[in-house]
C-alpha cells in the first residue's frame, strides 16, 4: 500500500485498501474496515475509478451492514447500484442489491422485535421502588414524551430506508425485465439456428 502511494498508483492504491477493508471486515474489525473502505472511496472519486468506486461504495454497504447501520449500508449499496448501472456490471448491480434486500429484511426484523424488549423492560424497571406521586408524574411524562419522539424518529428513518430500498429494487427490476426480454429473443434464435442444420 506504501508503494502504491509512493508510486501514485491510485488503481493499485484503491484495490488493495479494498482488499484491505475485506480482510479487516473477514475478521469483524470494523473501524479499521470503515476507514481502509473510505480511503479507497476517496482515492477512486480522486483518479475517477468509477469501477473502484463501485467496489468501495460496495465494500462499505457490507461493513455498515454488519455494524447494523442500514441508512449508512443503503445508501452505499445505492451509490454502488447506480455506479453498476452506468458500467453495466451486473456482478456489481447483484452484489448491490442483494446488501439492499439484507438491509430490508433486517430493519423489518428490527421492526418486529422493538415492542418486546420495549415490553421486557418496562416489566424489568416496574421491580424498583416507586418515587413519590408527584416527581412520578413528571418523570412519566417525560420518559413517554422522550419514548414517543425517539419511536417516532426511528419510525420515520425506517420508512425512509425501505422506501428508498424498495425503489432501487424497483428500478433494477424494469431494467431487468427490459434484458430477460432480450435474453428470451436471443434464446430463440438460437434456438432456430441450430434447428436449422
Amino acid at each position: 500500500l506504501l508503494h502504491a502511494q509512493m508510486t501514485g498508483d491510485s488503481e493499485l492504491e484503491c484495490m488493495l485498501s479494498i482488499i484491505l477493508a475485506e480482510q479487516w471486515l473477514s475478521v469483524a474489525e470494523l473501524e479499521r474496515a470503515v476507514r481502509a473502505g473510505m480511503q479507497a472511496l476517496e482515492v477512486a472519486r480522486s483518479a475517477q475509478d468509477r469501477s473502484m468506486e463501485g467496489r468501495a461504495n460496495e465494500i462499505l454497504a457490507r461493513i455498515y451492514l454488519q455494524l447494523n447501520q442500514f441508512d449508512l449500508a443503503s445508501k452505499f449499496a445505492n451509490q454502488a447500484l447506480n455506479v453498476s448501472k452506468s458500467l453495466q456490471n451486473k456482478k456489481l448491480e447483484g452484489e448491490a442489491c442483494a446488501i439492499l434486500v439484507q438491509c430490508l429484511l433486517q430493519c423489518t426484523e428490527l421492526n418486529r422485535n422493538q415492542p418486546a424488549e420495549r415490553k421486557h423492560t418496562r416489566s424489568s424497571t416496574s421491580n424498583l421502588a416507586p418515587p413519590p406521586a408527584r416527581a412520578r408524574h413528571s418523570l412519566n411524562s417525560g420518559s413517554d414524551r422522550f419514548q414517543k419522539s425517539s419511536t417516532h424518529a426511528r419510525v420515520q428513518r425506517q420508512a425512509k430506508i425501505e422506501e428508498n430500498i424498495s425503489r432501487a429494487l424497483s428500478n433494477t427490476g424494469e431494467a431487468e425485465t427490459t434484458n430477460d426480454d432480450q435474453r428470451t429473443k436471443e434464446i430463440g434464435n438460437m434456438f432456430v439456428r441450430r434447428s436449422s442444420f
